[in-house]
């Protein structure tokens, strides 16, 4: 048996909770020599204070390349030629910021570190740093029920350095993150004539609302998307999905210019995940018109989740809301998002009967270019 590592100098104790004797012994070596007497250890306090002076440093400054990945847009998930993605060399300092939060996030989950960052005092003053998501990641990144049944990887929160291009339209992008399948689920049942409709998914990301369309009956599936690191995912799921149900219609996905992405012909099921804003979102908006005009007898739906540009398509001459509503998570997805609900509004255009039932409710922007609400 090993004997316990002897300290003289001790100044502060610290008790952590659940830690296996490895895990203190470990601690020692990183913090310093160090009484080990059961779960309670003798820490050196300056170095201790040095390391998480060093953290807080860090996180600072992986929420520095954060911020100024948002302020010019995370990403755009449309925006390039459908001849491909022409892909720009990143700068030291984006690839400095970038191989940082990737140390501290492998440094947080080493099983020797993970203890500690974890320690309710300590992840309550780290948690209120900025940068903080580096290391304890978000309710994001959580691998969602919906992979663990399917056995595909749709989770997670993607942007910056992860699935930057380089192309202009990056300005006008969102990050990535997988629609609650609840709330599409919803939305896509008060649809009509699926069968004789194709979904389409605007910036599809690694594809999970393709895999949801793909429960029902559509004529055809089609992603569109600007990274080819998500739109290989995507591939790869439907993939999964095309050998589990070999019955269902398959997907495609497509790296694409979601502006000028040629609308198939026939009726559309158009779904948005807020995936970019407003300025490329006029130009689809603009685009649905044309492809309305061009062909009176199609229909053509828009379901727009978390509508922050949604004013665009209220603004169509050629379009009425068919459904406007704030859909709750199912209880089991509720810790795999920041929210528990979504705003989801319905459009509809060309030759389909009139709506039943009023969809009024006012788009209200809580949070600027990234969160809408549905008020009476």
């Amino acid at each position: 048996m090993r004997p316990p590592v002897r300290l003289t100098h001790a100044r502060t104790r610290y008790t952590f909770a659940g830690m296996g004797g490895k895990s203190v012994r470990r601690l020692g070596v990183i913090f310093g020599q160090t009484t080990i007497t059961g779960r309670k250890c003798h820490i050196r306090s300056t170095l201790f204070a040095l390391g998480l002076a060093v953290l807080t440093l860090s996180l600072l400054a992986a929420e520095i390349g954060d911020a100024r990945t948002s302020s010019r847009g995370p990403r755009a998930r449309n925006g390039v030629q459908r001849t491909g993605v022409q892909s720009v060399s990143r700068s030291p300092v984006d690839s400095l910021r970038s191989t940082l939060r990737q140390y501290i996030k492998a440094f947080g989950s080493a099983p020797f570190i993970y203890p500690v960052v974890n320690a309710p005092l300590v992840k309550s003053v780290l948690s209120a740093l900025p940068g903080s998501r580096a290391l304890y990641g978000s309710k994001w990144d959580r691998k969602h029920p919906f992979d663990r049944v399917n056995g595909t990887d749709t989770s997670g929160f993607l942007c910056g350095d992860e699935i930057l291009t380089g192309h202009p339209a990056e300005e006008h992008g969102s990050p990535y993150a997988g629609v609650q399948p609840s709330v599409l689920r919803t939305a896509l049942a008060t649809l009509p004539g699926l069968e004789k409709s194709t979904f389409i998914d605007l910036g599809c990301g690694k594809g999970r609302p393709m895999l949801i369309a793909s429960e029902f009956p559509f004529r055809d599936i089609i992603g569109v998307e600007l990274s080819p690191t998500l739109a290989d995912a995507a591939r790869k799921n439907a993939i999964t999905t095309a050998k589990r149900h070999p019955g269902r219609t398959p997907i495609r996905v497509e790296i694409g210019d979601a502006t000028v992405y040629p609308m198939p012909s026939g009726d559309v099921v158009l779904f948005i995940y807020n995936s970019f804003d407003r300025e490329l979102m006029l130009k689809v908006a603009e685009n649905v018109d044309a492809a309305l005009s061009a062909d009176t007898q199609r229909s053509i739906f828009v379901v727009f989740c978390n509508p922050v540009s949604g004013d665009c398509f209220d603004a169509s001459p050629l379009l009425t809301r068919r459904f406007a509503q704030t859909l709750a998570y199912a209880a089991e997805e509720r810790d795999y998002a920041e929210d528990a609900e979504d705003a989801v509004i319905i459009w509809q255009g060309g030759n389909v009967a009139p709506p039943t039932t009023r969809a009024d409710g006012k788009i209200v922007i809580v949070k600027e270019r990234w969160r809408a609400e549905l008020r009476a």
